[in-house]
């Protein structure tokens, strides 16, 4: 198996995150823009282990993108 620094996404940076029994908080991120065609790729890349997580933890709730229809 590849490490993670090996993989074109690299290491995912971790989220600070509050939580509490009926509410919580997740440190901001400020949104910009990709300046480099690596930098998309990793964008993409992210995206693309985001839904795969998705999809695993509810597939019942999460539309599958190869079928384009309801699970």
């Amino acid at each position: 198996m590849p490490s993670a620094d090996s993989v074109p996404g690299g290491r995912c940076p971790s989220l600070r995150v509050v939580d509490r029994d009926s509410h919580g908080w997740v440190e901001f991120v400020d949104a910009t823009g990709c300046d480099s065609r690596e930098a998309l790729q990793r964008f993409y890349w992210r995206q693309g282990i985001g839904y795969g997580l998705l999809r695993l933890a509810a597939p019942e709730r999460v539309p599958s993108v190869l079928t384009l229809a309801l699970p």
